[in-house]
């Protein structure tokens, strides 16, 4: 095999190269990373993103994004997919849904957001708050499996948010 000549696109040093290698451009790791990293320095464009709107910054190459993270992303996915609406108000699975409509047929109690229906308590969100008790409806997945969340676990976690918040004295019920 042949070795060809090179130069390298930032320092135009010659260097010389296997000829099967046709996609070398740069002399050393040095320039390869100096590139990298002028990439990285480019201006970034202001964007709002759509589920929590969080204004973020992205390179231009990536101005299509229209959300923040990965934890925003994965809920409109699920929003898009299901669409589980009760009383103009979207649940976030089935059993929720169901949930609610047990608590506003049998207990004749409206569902109302951030009154007793997703509830927000620092940046956590609980499902319902009917009769001074928190309910939480979680149903057990293989998704909570590979994580190591169990039921106890769970309630635990939740519990100590309400305690953090001033929720001591509130009974907390987590349904499976």
């Amino acid at each position: 095999m042949k070795k060809q000549k090179i130069k390298c696109k930032i320092c135009n040093k010659v260097f010389y190269d296997w000829q099967c290698r046709k996609n070398r451009r740069y002399c050393s790791r040095k320039c390869y990373y100096s590139t990298i990293k002028n990439r990285l320095l480019k201006e970034k464009i202001t964007c709002k993103c759509k589920t929590c709107n969080k204004i973020f910054y992205v390179l231009p190459s990536r101005a299509p994004r229209q959300v923040c993270s990965i934890a925003c992303h994965t809920p409109k996915l699920i929003y898009d997919i299901l669409k589980i609406y009760f009383n103009n108000i979207l649940f976030y699975s089935p059993r929720e849904c169901e949930m609610a409509m047990n608590i506003y047929y049998q207990l004749n109690n409206k569902l109302k957001i951030n009154n007793n229906c997703h509830i927000s308590i620092g940046r956590y969100e609980f499902d319902f708050f009917i009769n001074n008790t928190f309910i939480e409806v979680h149903p057990y997945n293989n998704w909570d499996m590979k994580k190591g969340i169990t039921a106890t676990k769970y309630y635990n976690n939740r519990r100590k948010i309400l305690n953090k918040n001033g929720y001591k004295d509130y009974p907390l019920l987590v349904l499976q």
